[in-house]
């Protein structure tokens, strides 16, 4: 097998097990299990995963006490994103939540130009225009599998997961990817635990397949997801890694379809086509300007 198909099968294989997680976590929900409780099982398995794998790899490098705050920092704001993420599960479908977080990369365009971190292009203004009108379609309030509190906590969790790409952009320069990614979680998982301890929302007396699905989010969602990434990087490259990538909502939406009966009208279903597809424009416009030695910036931990 030649090397680009061997990129092109591991960034498949990331963007379905990363479409996976809103999945297990509604049938965690099925349970009784609550997001805090699933989210501080997750963060807490991917932490283990990730500095396992660090350590098995031998690519743990020293950080200095300010980088590691700034770490400290995202993996708060992440926290917050993947809060909000799984509670808009909780409210709206899986297909809905997840096309409204995954609006995020495209709106970091916007900031990224507003901060002077990038200049505007017309692919940008593009990708921008196609968007707003799939956010539109998607946010079909006739429907009935959508709410509008489900609505605003979804564009939340795009939000800060937003912050959390921007930030992530200004403070890893240099730095191993997956060593700040492996910097981040743990800091996610505190968070989490924290907020959960603080609400008397952490019960981890839960039926083993509550511990199961916790577990397949952290090997799928992080360990399989981020590090197949990787593995496409090194042998495609960043940009054509994330395009192949940009297809996980369309894999959360199959799989909600065939396992919870989701159901999305036309409209949104073509709004939801227009979203994926100005995430690839955004990404076919990056291919211009990012090295190929990059890793793409939508991916989610």
């Amino acid at each position: 097998m030649t090397k680009g198909k061997l990129g092109i099968i591991y960034a498949l294989t990331a963007a379905t097990s990363m479409g996976t997680i809103a999945i297990f976590a509604k049938m965690a929900y099925s349970f009784g299990a609550t997001p805090l409780t699933m989210l501080t099982i997750r963060f807490g398995m991917a932490s283990i995963m990730l500095w396992g794998y660090l350590y098995w790899q031998k690519q743990i490098e020293k950080i200095g006490k300010k980088q590691l705050l700034s770490f400290a920092l995202l993996g708060v704001v992440y926290g917050l994103s993947s809060l909000l993420f799984f509670v808009a599960i909780t409210l709206t479908s899986a297909s809905i939540a997840t096309l409204l977080l995954y609006t995020a990369p495209v709106f970091v365009v916007v900031i990224s130009v507003l901060i002077g971190d990038e200049r505007l292009t017309i692919y940008k203004l593009i990708s921008v225009i196609i968007t707003t009108v799939g956010l539109y379609l998607v946010l079909d309030l006739s429907v009935d599998t959508v709410n509008l509190k489900g609505v605003l906590v979804g564009m939340g969790s795009g939000f800060f997961y937003c912050l959390f790409i921007v930030g992530g952009n200004r403070f890893s320069a240099g730095i191993n990817p997956l060593l700040v990614t492996a910097c981040t979680i743990p800091a996610t998982f505190v968070f989490h635990l924290c907020v959960s301890l603080a609400t008397n929302q952490l019960h981890l007396a839960q039926p083993p397949l509550v511990w199961v699905y916790g577990a397949l989010m952290a090997l799928f969602g992080t360990a399989i997801g981020i590090g197949f990434i990787y593995k496409a990087v090194q042998l495609v490259g960043a940009s054509k890694t994330a395009i192949i990538t940009a297809i996980e909502p369309a894999i959360t939406i199959a799989l909600a379809a065939i396992i919870f009966s989701e159901r999305m009208s036309l409209l949104q279903f073509i709004g939801g086509a227009l979203i994926i597809g100005a995430i690839i424009i955004i990404n076919v416009s990056k291919a211009q300007t990012v090295s190929e030695e990059g890793v793409p910036e939508q991916h989610r931990a």
